[in-house]
């Protein structure tokens, strides 16, 4: 069942509808995203990813006898790393984005040590594949090559991330969700890591595209490289990729030019509704 709430604008009879289904697990996906965006309106970032988050959890708290709550999170709460990291590495978020993400896993983890609240923490590099919204890099770089317009790229491209197919993510959701313990964090990514640039070189070698890369200004704030190191997700789960890195982004490559036509009426940017 599919119920549609918006939490900054919900009230007692919306969120009373959850409880009709009495869960025993929920899985916290909702966050407002977007890093530069997050410097020209800081108070949407914060109202939605700390207070309308607090006021849920709260709903939560006094309604619902849940087993485990599993927040999907965020490296950038980190901030930029320089080699791999495990997941009791320091907080040092550098935008309003991470900071609102910080803010509320730091609520999460105290609610954890002071009463007991099942919550468990994921991490996760940068997802893609099917269905992806257009304006993320590798979405936005393949439709920009399959209408023959530049590819723009931040900065030099020099900065570094994981990407991982959403595929792989469910899995090891599925694995935690069913086996881990509360208070925990764990990293989902692969231990592939490439470049911006690099990454665009090859979409436009798998499109065989001449498309030119158009570098501009680099964002404010923006982190050199998220570098989550995976074993602990790996030793106890037994979790690993199902297809290596090239494997995937050609599959997903296919899928968006197979749904070329339908996709080319959408638009590519991102577009800010508070």
């Amino acid at each position: 069942n599919f119920i549609k709430i918006d939490l900054n604008k919900s009230n007692k009879k919306d969120l009373k509808k959850i409880i009709l289904f009495n869960p025993e697990i929920i899985f916290n996906f909702s966050a407002q995203g977007m890093v530069a965006e997050s410097w020209n309106n800081p108070d949407h970032w914060f109202q939605t990813n700390i207070v309308a988050q607090s006021k849920f959890l709260k709903f939560v708290q006094k309604n619902l006898n849940i087993k485990k709550y599993i927040q999907f999170t965020t490296p950038e709460v980190y901030g930029s790393t320089n080699k791999k990291i495990k997941e009791s590495f320091n907080f040092n978020p550098s935008t309003p984005y991470a900071n609102s993400r910080a803010c509320f896993d730091n609520h999460l983890l105290s609610l954890y040590k002071n009463y007991n609240f099942p919550v468990i923490f994921t991490r996760t590099a940068n997802v893609f594949g099917p269905f992806q919204d257009l304006y993320r890099i590798i979405p936005v770089t393949i439709m920009r090559i399959l209408q023959k317009k530049n590819i723009i790229i931040h900065g030099k491209g020099s900065s570094e991330r994981s990407f991982i197919l959403m595929e792989d993510v469910c899995i090891a959701l599925e694995k935690i969700m069913n086996s881990s313990n509360i208070g925990q964090t764990y990293h989902i990514s692969t231990n592939k890591f490439i470049s911006i640039k690099k990454l665009c070189l090859k979409i436009k070698k798998i499109f065989n595209s001449k498309n030119k890369l158009i570098y501009t200004k680099d964002r404010v704030g923006k982190d050199k490289a998220y570098k989550l190191s995976s074993n602990k997700l790996r030793k106890n789960f037994k979790w690993k990729e199902i297809n290596n890195f090239d494997y995937n982004l050609r599959f997903t490559c296919n899928w968006y030019l197979n749904n070329f036509n339908k996709l080319n009426k959408l638009k590519l940017n991102y577009e800010h509704k508070k």
